[in-house]
């Protein structure tokens, strides 16, 4: 390894800061490559700032500093050959001007303001319609879905409403969120049977273990019966289940049975359970042999093969997220003597801490992920939806037993290498780092949102927006969605008959006539439609 590092050159980039565990790792490296280069951005200006504290750049220049004292080294300020648009620059200009209690003589001009604006809408489904009609504007333009990024506030609450919406406008998109691997059937699989292991079969465990559907070839129906007969019997431990069942519950017919589901089960358990100490290698086959003999990879492909295809997906990278896991093992543990306990324990452990990402099945898609994930030139249109005072900033809160005090106290007795992180004191210069990431991540165009209302209450508006709005950065006042006879409006037909739909059951319930408004929209609409039907066959039953 020390010789494969010797001509090797680390760009390590995009961090703002270092946990204990990756500053220690970085200073192995730094030791072993011929080169180990950090990088991240401030101004010139910042930089020179002999007063740092609530700087816009705050963050990267403690960053900075930090690592030019740890590793005695100078900084050296490189600037891109890739120039951003002065409209953005402009922007940053003033953002940093405000927090470092300086003034800037720049004006925002007619031009700039077409690069960048703030939507004040009603409410988050309002706020999708009105972001998923601009998405297909571009469309009409000549623009790519891949030329699109969405940014999210709070990205849980505008999961259902993006779903239904794009959908309904035909939009691939990709939500670039880790998702917890702690619910998939696989995790309880293992969770189960290393507590099976564990507490020596207590009765649930081995129910638990059953219930997955990965175990073994067993109907439901027969799975039922044979916990309702562990329950009756009252079978617990493992020498109750390693012995024949005697006790008679519905007939001597009925306890054959269980017998007969009770050594299908046992046999592979048994053998595996019997390993003793050995190299971690060793016991990964075992594992794997174990695995094989009750079906579970034929079991886990039957499961999900009646599945939608993005469900089919989700299950397909969490299979390579467990293989992932066992590789890890066998490169860590492969020469280390173990006890199957503490195999299972450790592959529990990380199935359980694991998250895995659906990889789109197209490179054009429009991206979506928080906003506190970007970078600045990630797009070249970005929206971002859900700016409101809860969410941006975001308050990072330290809810753990050691308070931020006691964590300062610890951090003080301690090495370098070994420190608690205390988030309160993170806050403000990773929230302003953050929101200048953001006016910076589009290149040609930057839209903010602003809903009134979020998950059916009121919200402010960010103190961030106010700043914006200061600046001259435009406030347009987004109503709700109404019919247009534009051909981008109508030119999706999906989303045209959901609207038909929608006017007509509102004329039902309703009983009023269109304006002359929707009357012009609904005749081209129509021309739309009918064009459409010429080449599509709709059965209507």
């Amino acid at each position: 390894m020390d010789k494969a590092l010797e001509n090797v050159a680390l760009v390590i980039d995009g961090f703002t800061r270092f946990s204990a565990e990756e500053e220690h790792l970085v200073s192995l490296l730094e030791q072993k490559c011929a080169q180990v280069i950090i990088g991240t951005y401030s101004s010139q200006k910042a930089y020179k700032a002999t007063f740092t504290a609530g700087n816009v750049y705050q963050a990267s220049l403690d960053f900075l500093r930090s690592l030019a004292m740890k590793f005695q080294a100078q900084p050296h300020y490189v600037e891109s050959s890739q120039q951003s648009h002065e409209a953005f620059a402009k922007l940053s200009k003033l953002f940093e001007a405000k927090h470092d209690f300086t003034t800037a003589e720049l004006t925002l001009t007619d031009d700039d303001k077409k690069h960048y604006a703030i939507w004040d809408v009603i409410n988050q489904k309002e706020e999708v319609e009105h972001v998923a009609k601009a998405i297909r504007h571009k469309l009409y333009e000549g623009y790519r879905y891949k030329d699109i990024l969405v940014l999210l506030g709070d990205v849980d609450s505008y999961r259902l409403q993006i779903g239904k919406i794009f959908d309904k406008y035909e939009i691939p998109y990709y939500f670039g969120k880790a998702e917890s691997m702690s619910d998939h059937p696989l995790v309880h699989f293992i969770d189960s049977l290393e507590r099976v292991k564990r507490y020596r079969f207590r009765t649930e465990d081995v129910i638990n273990l059953l219930k997955t559907g990965l175990y073994g070839q067993f109907k439901q129906d027969d799975l039922d019966l044979f916990e309702q007969y562990l329950i009756y019997a009252d079978i617990k431990g493992q020498s109750k289940f390693a012995k024949e069942f005697t006790v008679n519950y519905k007939g001597k017919e009925h306890l054959a049975f269980m017998n007969q589901m009770r050594e299908q089960i046992m046999v592979p358990l048994l053998t595996l359970f019997k390993a003793q100490k050995q190299l971690g290698s060793s016991l990964l086959e075992k594992l794997m042999t174990f695995l094989r003999a009750i079906s579970l990879p034929d079991n886990l492909e039957s499961m999900v093969a009646t599945f939608p295809e993005i469900e089919q997906e989700k299950h397909e990278q969490v299979w390579r997220t467990f293989t992932g896991i066992l590789n890890q093992f066998q490169t860590i543990f492969g020469k280390e003597k173990l006890s199957l306990d503490e195999c299972l324990s450790l592959v529990r452990s990380g199935m359980l801490a694991a998250q895995y990402r659906v990889v789109p099945a197209t490179v054009d898609v429009v991206s979506i992920k928080s906003y506190d994930l970007v970078e600045p030139h990630t797009n070249k249109f970005v929206f971002a939806l859900g700016m409101t005072q809860s969410h941006f900033p975001k308050i990072a809160q330290n809810r753990s037993l050691i308070s931020d005090e006691e964590r300062a106290k610890v951090n003080e007795n301690t090495d370098e290498n070994q420190r608690f992180d205390v988030i309160s004191r993170e806050n403000i210069k990773k929230n302003h780092f953050a929101a200048l990431s953001l006016f910076n991540a589009a290149t040609e165009e930057l839209v903010l949102s602003l809903p009134q209302i979020v998950n059916e209450s009121e919200d402010k508006e960010s103190s961030y927006l106010a700043e914006l709005v200061s600046f001259g950065v435009p406030v347009v006042k987004k109503g709700r969605n109404r019919l247009s006879a534009n051909l981008e409006d109508i030119g999706n037909y999906k989303a045209l008959l959901s609207r038909v739909i929608e006017v007509n059951r509102l004329a039902i319930e309703e009983e009023h006539e269109l304006s002359k408004e929707e009357q012009t929209f609904w005749s081209v609409a129509v021309r739309y439609l009918r064009k459409n039907l010429r080449h599509k066959v709709l059965g209507c039953h």
